[in-house]
């Protein structure tokens, strides 16, 4: 959450595609912790992993929207771009084709 919180800082003080791939891979992060969290057993987490990672694709698709020609921009992006498809596939393992990115 504070790692979310000090990326969304520096993207509205200093506006860059890096900043605001941070903020996607913190809340990717939070996704993760929370579908572990549940799937132990744990108190459920205030968001679960599903609308953390809907709140994910949301931003992807903005970024994407911004994008030169609507492509993902460096090898730090494709692998939180990935990481967002994986923990679809892993949230929920019956949906084929994930919707590429919410069908971004």
């Amino acid at each position: 959450m504070k790692q979310q919180q000090v990326a969304l800082k520096l993207n509205k003080q200093f506006p860059s595609e890096h900043y605001a791939w941070w903020v996607i891979d913190s809340i990717l992060l939070q996704a993760r912790a929370a579908a572990r969290a549940t799937a132990a057993g744990a108190a459920a987490p205030a968001i679960g992993a599903d609308r953390l990672l809907q709140l994910a694709c949301s931003m992807i698709s903005r970024q994407l929207a911004k994008a030169e020609g609507g492509k993902i921009q460096g090898r730090e992006a494709v692998m939180v771009y990935l990481g967002v498809l994986q923990a679809q596939v892993s949230n929920w393992p019956d949906r084929r084709g994930l919707q590429i990115v919410c069908a971004a």
